[in-house]
């Protein structure tokens, strides 16, 4: 790419089946280290990345993050936080009141503790905490499953392990954890909704949100992506500006580095070639059926 980007975007590419950003975007922060470093300048672009590449960004390169950070030069899209529109606040107290097992106590007595002018700012603050999930160690998140699709399509979760995080939670990690405790023991869907998942248009939607509030170019956008991820990323990006009628150059950077499968990776789709290959043609199969 000739002209300097306006914005760096990163995508993930999976996880770990606990909230940790898992080998593939321990890799992909590794890249656009990397990138930084061969491309320094007085006037860096936007770096905007999904939270799993953030989070290996704040545990590998610190003083990277704390520099974008303080030229207002990072933007993460964030797991989802809790939302109004996503549960009834008038039934939760209700709900604490008759739901009286030792993990709802539990959950309702660290609510008590927060301050905050309203259960929706209580639960968000909670989501904070790098401590809760250490109480909570017996608990069994739900696996993200779509049935109708087959076990490909499954993401796996469960709750850290303490003794892997002496130092605490990462901060993303814990946001996404805590959010499924919270969902796990709230579990009646009429009164929280599970946070939805964040895919690759849901990604591009929250940078072009972040683009148009605050008035950041993005005449030129490079793209970083898992080799075999990045075409789709490439094509989405690319329907996303031109659905709006927004004019933006978009490229991808593909780096030689190899990426070893994972078999510990929490979503199926991302275990194998095999398992990516097919997920992926069920995946083109799905757009070009919704954009004809």
């Amino acid at each position: 790419m000739n002209t300097s980007p306006d914005i760096v975007l990163a995508f993930a590419f999976s996880l770990s089946s606990d909230g940790s950003p898992g080998s593939y975007n321990e890799r992909l922060a590794r890249q656009l280290h990397q990138y930084l470093e061969e491309n320094q300048s007085d006037d860096l672009p936007l770096i905007a990345l999904q939270w799993e590449i953030a989070d290996a960004l704040h545990h590998h390169y610190p003083s990277l993050v704390s520099s974008l950070e303080n030229q207002q030069k990072l933007f993460v899209v964030e797991p989802p936080r809790f939302e109004t529109s996503e549960f009834d606040e008038g039934q939760i107290d209700s709900w604490f009141e008759t739901n009286l097992g030792e993990a709802e106590q539990t959950l309702s007595d660290c609510l008590k503790l927060i301050s905050g002018s309203s259960t929706l700012d209580r639960l968000n603050k909670l989501l904070e905490s790098d401590i809760l999930y250490k109480k909570f160690l017996n608990i069994d998140f739900e696996n993200l499953m779509r049935p109708n699709l087959g076990e490909l399509f499954t993401e796996h979760r469960e709750i850290p392990l303490e003794s892997n995080y002496t130092n605490g939670l990462m901060p993303y990690q814990r946001v996404r954890v805590n959010r499924l405790i919270i969902e796990t023991i709230i579990h009646d869907r009429d009164i929280l909704e599970a946070g939805k998942y964040l895919s690759t248009p849901g990604v591009i939607d929250a940078l072009l949100k972040y683009c148009l509030t605050t008035n950041h170019k993005f005449e030129n956008i490079l793209l970083v992506a898992h080799p075999l991820h990045l075409p789709r990323c490439i094509k989405q990006t690319n329907y996303a500006f031109t659905a709006r009628m927004l004019e933006s150059n978009i490229t991808g950077v593909l780096r030689g580095d190899d990426f070893p499968w994972d078999s510990s990776s929490a979503q199926v789709w991302c275990r194998s070639l095999a398992n990516w290959r097919h997920y992926e043609s069920i995946v083109q199969e799905w757009l070009n059926k919704n954009r004809s």
